[in-house]
């Protein structure tokens, strides 16, 4: 029980502040807070995330491919019950695909495991991230922004980070701790900003958006347990593998959704649902998992 407080609790009062603060006309959002948390702060701790994870060449490459084929059997079986269920597959597909691994699986990680859990959720980020932003906009927009995908600054960032770790280079202390610097202030400012759209985004259809976020949260946890278990992994590895894929939607669904024009409500308000029914799903998967 004290891990499932330590880890969730920050993580909670961090989001309900940035809530409150928008309930109270002060929001924490704009386009310069986006870019710095998106191009600044995210890579750097990407960067230094996978500086201690102790994971190279072959692991680490196994630990991406583990999480390409949850993301696969994820993406499968969500498809075949939006199709049963008649619900539009372009809006909801990449809702019931990717998770919030960035906002809210990156704190949990560290809180829940510390900087080891950091460095494995990292690679489980970039991956699901970069899925999203090429995978996921296709789906949802009909088209991939491959030019975004090359420049992406979180995927430079992880692939600079392995091979300076991989390669057993040394920085220099003033570039550490430099880096060091974006890299604190990201995982408060992604939670006040989680907080900000929860508080700024109106649920509709209660029925359809509470059935949807229950699939997304179990899905995601059956899908982690599932390839964990098939994959033979324990520990700290285990225990992030299925937190992150047990994470509600991410904030990005909801854009890409507003983008094309499919359903951007539907897909908002199961953001908001599948998030405040991980208040109560995340401690039961931590006391399960730690």
């Amino acid at each position: 029980m004290q891990v499932v407080m330590v880890a969730v609790l920050p993580v909670l009062l961090m989001a309900l502040l940035g809530f409150v603060l928008a309930r109270f006309g002060r929001p924490v959002q704009g386009d310069t807070l986006r870019f710095l948390v998106a191009h600044v702060g995210s890579p750097a701790l990407i960067f230094t995330a996978m500086l201690k994870n102790d994971l190279a060449g072959r692991a680490l490459l196994g630990y991406a491919g583990a999480a390409l084929a949850a993301l696969a059997v994820t993406g499968v079986v969500a498809w075949a019950i939006l199709r049963l269920r008649s619900y539009s597959v372009r809006a909801f597909l990449p809702a019931m695909m990717f998770g919030n691994t960035g906002n809210l699986g990156l704190p949990l990680a560290l809180y829940a495991c510390g900087p080891a859990g950091l460095g494995y959720a990292a690679i489980l980020h970039t991956v699901i991230a970069v899925t999203n932003f090429t995978l996921g906009q296709s789906i949802a927009i009909g088209r991939t922004d491959w030019k975004g995908f090359v420049s992406s600054p979180t995927l430079i960032a992880a692939i600079l980070g392995t091979l300076v770790s991989t390669l057993h280079i040394t920085l220099p202390t003033w570039l550490r701790n430099t880096l060091e610097l974006p890299s604190s202030f990201t995982i408060p400012l992604m939670l006040l900003m989680l907080g900000t759209s929860l508080a700024t985004i109106r649920v509709t259809s209660l029925g359809r958006t509470v059935g949807l976020s229950a699939l997304r949260l179990a899905l995601g946890m059956a899908v982690g347990f599932g390839v964990s278990a098939l994959l033979g992994m324990s520990g700290v590895p285990r225990t992030v593998f299925v937190l992150q894929f047990a994470t509600p939607v991410a904030v990005y669904n909801y854009l890409f959704a507003l983008v094309a024009r499919t359903d951007p409500e539907g897909v908002a308000s199961v953001v908001v649902v599948s998030t405040l029914m991980s208040i109560i799903t995340i401690p039961v998967l931590l006391l399960l998992l730690v």
